[in-house]
């Protein structure tokens, strides 16, 4: 992702832990409307946050798996450790970043590299824990039900012109339910409220055209979103600096 801001996991734990609970270290709040970058953003100000060194599905071949543990949101991280866990590669590395840690809403990244037979891969994915409702939402649950067709043709729509193009495996991972969740799993509004999905190599395109990223202005995405799908973006837009997750 070009502005994507990496969060430097080895000294991420010093950094919360020092500055969590200091009001004083918080930065201003700014408009952040104009750009339609998707940013990452590193909360301080979430009170007991810790990240989770996990190897013990790894054991000891090797690799890496941080996650992060954000008070409240426990089930985020079940989730986290459910999904990064299930392959299991030795020498396997995840790593995370925030998308978004305000009002109700909490979006997480993350970064896994993994050995291949001719050296190593980076995958994507995106998680979304909802406060209000108290539990872990699809990427694509941004979208309404009735309006996930419609999403998916815009996002066709944008791939066809694209250099390398596989309109066969687009349609097969986008239109098939049982893969559209798997193949939309790394959606973020950028800050201008526009909703850009980004494809490891394969998934939409021939593997040789590389990741593939799609951005649907917030014009026409606007109608489709779901209640909560318009309240990440409001954050995502218009951050803030403190986090209600429920009681």
């Amino acid at each position: 992702m070009k502005c994507r801001l990496a969060v430097v996991l080895a000294a991420a734990g010093a950094l919360f832990a020092g500055a969590c609970d200091s009001a004083s270290e918080q930065a201003p709040v700014t408009d952040r409307t104009a750009s339609g970058e998707v940013r990452t953003v590193l909360p301080t100000w979430i009170s007991g946050l810790r990240v989770i060194d996990d190897k013990k599905d790894i054991g000891s071949c090797g690799g890496s798996i941080k996650i992060p543990l954000v008070p409240g949101a426990e089930a985020l991280t079940r989730t986290l450790r459910e999904q990064v866990t299930t392959f299991g590669f030795c020498g396997q590395d995840v790593s995370f970043d925030f998308l978004v840690a305000s009002g109700d809403v909490v979006g997480v990244q993350t970064t896994s590299q993994y050995p291949t037979a001719v050296g190593s891969a980076l995958a994507f994915a995106t998680y979304w824990y909802d406060g209000r409702a108290r539990k872990v939402v699809p990427a694509l649950g941004m979208i309404k039900r009735g309006s996930v067709a419609r999403y998916v043709r815009l996002v066709e729509k944008a791939l066809r012109a694209r250099a390398g193009a596989d309109a066969a495996t687009a349609k097969a991972s986008l239109e098939d339910p049982i893969f559209r969740e798997m193949t939309l799993d790394n959606l973020a509004f950028a800050e201008n409220g526009s909703l850009v999905a980004i494809f490891d190599p394969g998934e939409v395109a021939v593997t040789a055209a590389g990741r593939q990223e799609v951005t649907v202005p917030r014009a026409q995405v606007a109608p489709l979103l779901s209640e909560f799908g318009r309240r990440v973006q409001r954050q995502a837009m218009h951050p803030g600096h403190s986090l209600e997750l429920g009681g």
